[in-house]
């Protein structure tokens, strides 16, 4: 019974391992556009702070020290603007041109909640029938196995070493 228990985990630990492939190339599309339009807000703030003869920072500065407050956070949000656009462009050049292990590391050390959760909530389950999917199937299966024999070892362990009381006569 252990046995089946265990294979199924091992199942459907593979099965959730081999979507981090699909999952990971839809996410760099939403990556690529988010920054496409983070460049583009960048592009026409640019110009428009170029009109007035200013630089981004003299502009980010002229929101920074207006009077209105709406003005104030405008220069605060375009602040986030510009942090965000060159976090999620580290994020795209830690993933392009690398292999399955740089990629997967890129992925956890930029992840990007926001771009995740709007991956996610648009993904497919599917199991690829390629090689990177069978090495991520395999890699959840093997970590759900391990998982389980700990929790089995865990669970065991008060029954393992009880004592055994004696009666005599």
């Amino acid at each position: 019974m252990r046995g089946l228990v265990f294979i199924i985990v091992f199942v459907v630990g593979g099965v959730a391992g081999a979507q981090f492939p699909g999952f990971t190339s839809q996410y760099e599309q939403r990556l690529d556009g988010a920054i496409e339009e983070l460049r583009t807000i960048i592009n026409r703030f640019d110009r428009d702070a170029a009109e007035q003869d200013l630089s981004r920072e003299q502009a980010l500065n002229t929101y920074a020290q207006a009077e209105d407050e709406f003005l104030v956070k405008q220069g605060t949000s375009m602040r986030e603007v510009f942090i965000r656009f060159d976090k999620l462009n580290a994020h795209q050049v830690a993933l392009q041109n690398s292999n399955v292990a740089e990629q997967a590391m890129g992925f956890v050390q930029y992840f990007d909640p926001e771009l995740a959760n709007a991956t996610w909530a648009q993904y497919d389950l599917s199991v690829p029938l390629n090689p990177e999917g069978g090495l991520f199937a395999f890699l959840g299966g093997a970590a759900a196995w391990i998982t389980a024999a700990i929790a089995w070892a865990i669970a065991r362990l008060p029954f393992k070493y009880r004592r055994r009381i004696r009666f005599s006569d």
